[in-house]
Parts: C-alpha cells; sequence; structure tokens
C-alpha cells in the first residue's frame, strides 16, 4: 500500500515537469524557455525513476510519464524553428539566470546517471 502512495506522489512531481514542459512547448516565447523546460521534464523522469519502489503500478505509470514527456516533444520542435533563443528585450541578469539554470539541469541529470546507471 505504501508503494502505491509514493509512487503516486512521485508520479505527480514528475506531472508536474511534464505540465511544464508542454505549457512551454505550446506558450513560450523563446528556445531558452522550451529548452530549459525540457530539461527540467527530463530531471524530474530521471529522479522519479531513480526513487520509485519496485512495483508494477509505478513501472506503467513512469511509462505513461514518459509517453506524455514524448508526446510534448513535436509540438516543442514544430514552434522552436519560428523562436529566437532569448526574447529581444531580455536582461543581462535574466539570461545569466537562464544559463545557470540550464547547467544545473545538465548537471544533475549527469550526477543522477553516474549516480544510478553506474560510468
Amino acid at each position: 500500500m505504501m508503494d502505491v502512495v509514493i509512487s503516486i506522489a512521485l508520479l505527480g512531481f514528475c506531472a508536474a515537469g511534464v505540465m511544464s514542459f508542454g505549457r512551454a512547448a505550446h506558450k513560450g516565447t523563446d528556445r531558452r524557455g522550451i529548452l530549459t523546460a525540457a530539461l527540467e521534464a527530463v530531471l524530474f523522469l530521471v529522479l522519479a525513476r531513480t526513487m520509485l519502489p519496485a512495483s508494477a503500478f509505478g513501472e506503467w505509470a513512469w511509462a505513461a510519464a514518459v509517453a506524455a514527456a514524448f508526446a510534448v516533444v513535436p509540438l516543442a520542435v514544430q514552434r522552436w524553428q519560428g523562436l529566437p533563443f532569448f526574447v529581444e528585450d531580455t536582461g543581462r541578469w535574466r539570461r545569466l539566470a537562464a544559463y545557470a539554470s540550464f547547467l544545473f539541469c545538465l548537471a544533475a541529470i549527469a550526477l543522477l546517471l553516474i549516480t544510478f546507471v553506474g560510468p
């Protein structure tokens, strides 16, 4: 019973990441936002995968979350071509924060993969 509760909580976490990616792909104003949201969705999916207990419910629900994330990719790719990397009036500090967020997501994904999958 506790496995199902933990699975539901972690998959809610995944759903938040996938919905953020979907919102960025649908209403994003620049490429940076779409790319950062995609990395956050991958980070949430990897985190949930490493923490999910081994149960049939968790496996199927995680696979559904991955399928939902992949369903958003065509929309993001279609919108990507017509967007600038940054909106023109983006300030210097906001750009720096965007780069830092992007690098943090990449580092966290790499750390999780090295820790749980192996070198």
